[in-house]
């Protein structure tokens, strides 16, 4: 289920797509719909500035602050189970992303309140604006801009045809998603240049959000995740119609790739929205998509194997894809910045699956792929520093480089040091 939403101060992004994507269905305080002074202007500002027209006029109504809450509590119940909160959690506490007792599905209630400003529901063709905020000023604008970007290519592209909901690859679902942020945010830069502050935008839109405390005080990989979709979006779109034209209906590149400009080609971002990028290495390295391509690789796990291992007090409690952008973010604090992106870049696909007991034993098995052996080995001795430091909230057990290909690295970690036995049979 799919909500696009646009922050007060800038936008706010995805934390593993399907966390922060949701239906927008539940009842909640309204203002009456009206028609506001300015609106209509910017509805043709931004058909002239997308290239595009609205099909069909488009319901805007403004949300009370004080139903946001109670609406974000029952919405993200929604999203996830209980059981689904807490196999989400655990997967990424064991590898280190924050500690077991962090109330996720409160953290994103929180983040959620704190940055949404503009909400655009493709489930129902709807958009929303937060609060009281007038319709007059530059901000305003720019959220409108954002959101009504949404709506426009929602009506010509169909939103949730792509796989944004694709909740088997979050990494799948955070690349098709950095299309429509990115796509959105391009718009609203050029929105923006009309008042002066384009500039602000395009240079600062990380900084932006330092200041709200609970995203400033959120863990390194959800600060990271929620803002991939927008900045690495935007810079992809603007790499591909830098580098890319169509020619008869196919996107091919161009000879002589000019510098980039603020002309956006939205030829070229049209057909992204029928061919979107398979990863976030595709958009954190455009020439990944069109160049040298490369797609991912598909890892699996075998977990009815494993099961028949482990026994049949074991059931399988999550399995997804991290992808390079997660991983990048899951390194950050533990190693730097730099390191984070240069280990990462090797990245060629993975998965991971996590398994638990009716007893509340956990075992997490983490596959990863690497373009060359010398990436899976950098990759090999940051997961040993990772060891050593204690990042990982768990017993990490790292399978032997003769275990796997010359390209692979295989981890497991597990709650209690007397499930290393039980992995190993899992793995023989």
């Amino acid at each position: 289920m799919a909500l696009f939403s646009c922050a007060q101060r800038t936008s706010a992004g995805l934390f593993l797509s399907r966390l922060l994507v949701f239906a927008f269905s539940l009842c909640v305080t309204l203002w009456p719909v009206v028609a506001e002074e300015g609106y209509e202007v910017l509805v043709k500002r931004t058909e002239e500035i997308r290239g595009l027209k609205f099909k069909t006029p488009i319901v805007f109504e403004r949300l009370n602050e004080a139903s946001l809450d109670a609406f974000l509590e029952t919405e993200l119940s929604r999203q996830y189970t209980p059981q689904e909160w807490q196999s989400l959690r655990d997967s990424l506490a064991m590898l280190g992303a924050f500690s077991r007792d962090v109330d996720l599905q409160g953290l994103f209630r929180d983040l959620l309140n704190e940055q949404a400003g503009g909400l655009y529901d493709p489930h129902t063709g709807k958009m929303y604006v937060i609060g009281s905020l007038s319709l007059k000023t530059g901000l305003a604008g720019m959220i409108l801009a954002h959101e009504l970007t949404h709506a426009l290519t929602d009506q010509h592209f169909h939103l949730l045809e792509l796989p944004i909901e694709d909740s088997s690859n979050d990494d799948k679902a955070q690349a098709a998603l950095s299309v429509v942020e990115g796509d959105a945010t391009i718009a609203m830069i050029l929105y923006g240049k009309d008042l002066g502050i384009g500039g602000l935008l395009a240079t600062g839109l990380a900084g932006l959000l330092v200041d709200q405390d609970t995203f400033a005080s959120s863990p390194a990989l959800i600060q990271s995740s929620l803002m991939l979709p927008y900045l690495a979006g935007e810079h992809f779109l603007r790499e591909i119609m830098r580098t890319g034209r169509i020619e008869n209906g196919s996107l091919v590149p161009r000879q002589a790739p000019g510098p980039l400009t603020d002309r956006p080609d939205w030829e070229v971002v049209n057909y992204l929205y029928k061919n979107p990028p398979l990863s976030t290495e595709q958009v954190l390295h455009p020439e990944k998509y069109l160049g040298q391509r490369d797609d991912p690789v598909e890892v699996k796990i075998d977990s009815k194997k494993i099961l028949e291992a482990f026994g049949p007090d074991w059931e399988l409690a999550r399995e997804n894809t991290l992808g390079e952008g997660m991983i990048q973010a899951l390194l950050i604090d533990p190693l730097s910045p730099l390191e984070a992106r240069d280990i990462a870049a090797g990245w060629d696909g993975d998965r991971y699956a996590l398994f638990r007991s009716r007893e509340g034993a956990s075992a997490l098995c983490w596959r990863t792929v690497w373009d060359t052996g010398e990436d899976a080995a950098q990759f090999r001795k940051a997961m040993e520093d990772l060891t050593r430091k204690k990042v990982f909230n768990g017993v990490p057990v790292l399978l032997p480089g003769e275990k796997s290909a010359h390209n692979e690295v295989g981890l497991w970690i597990v709650s209690d040091s007397r499930l290393i036995e039980l992995v190993s049979r899992g793995t023989e």
